[in-house]
């Protein structure tokens, strides 16, 4: 079993060991422009509800392309859960009311609906 200390090490490696690091503030910027959008979508009516959805799996996405693969982060990435927009909106609204409702065990319902939306196996837990 790989121990905490390993894997701080392995994820400073890839994501670059300075702070500073081009992809460390890429990644800050990222967070930035996801914050300003969900502060303006807060006082659209319904906005919120549509953009979560596609912005979390295209964020979600940048960060795990940076970190698995070591790729560059590319702000208009953050974009890519528009591609399949409805797909994304039904999952964002699944999850949602399942931890409103606390169902704690829906993870694998989860990724179960993630796979048959978009027609990839879903990642192992």
């Amino acid at each position: 079993m790989i121990s905490n200390s390993e894997i701080r090490a392995r994820a400073r490696d890839t994501l670059g060991k300075s702070i500073f690091n081009e992809k460390w503030l890429y990644a800050l910027l990222v967070g930035l422009i996801v914050s300003a959008i969900s502060f303006v979508a807060a006082y659209i009516p319904f906005a919120s509800i549509i953009i979560t959805g596609p912005i979390s799996v295209g964020v979600a996405g940048v960060f795990l392309a940076a970190t698995r693969t070591g790729e560059k982060i590319k702000i208009g990435n953050m974009f890519n859960g528009f591609h399949k927009f409805a797909e994304n909106l039904l999952l964002y609204l699944y999850v949602s009311l399942g931890a409103a409702f606390h169902h704690t065990r829906n993870h694998k319902r989860i990724l179960l609906l993630y796979g048959a939306l978009h027609k990839e196996r879903p990642p192992r837990i």
